[in-house]
């Protein structure tokens, strides 16, 4: 679903995207979003949700970097690179 809205907006150049993903639940679209070589944060603000995710990344050789928060209070730092 969200793969072909991906392709048409950005076609192959995903390498040069940071994507983050907020309330990334269990990591489906961060895997997603890794897997077209996007440099992927995904947030949320359940620790157990994370670990989920960190286990779905792992078992899919998916590099993302996963961070604990809310979205109302998530710094610059925190949501990581832009460029």
């Amino acid at each position: 679903m969200v793969q072909s809205a991906v392709a048409q907006e950005f076609g192959s150049n995903t390498q040069a995207i940071s994507c983050l993903d907020i309330g990334c639940h269990e990591g489906f679209y961060s895997v997603a979003m890794a897997r077209r070589g996007m440099r992927v944060t995904g947030v949320d603000a359940r620790a157990e949700n994370l670990n989920r995710a960190r286990f779905v990344a792992e078992a899919s050789d998916a590099d993302i970097r996963f961070r604990q928060g809310r979205v109302e209070t998530l710094t610059h730092d925190e949501a990581g690179p832009t460029t």
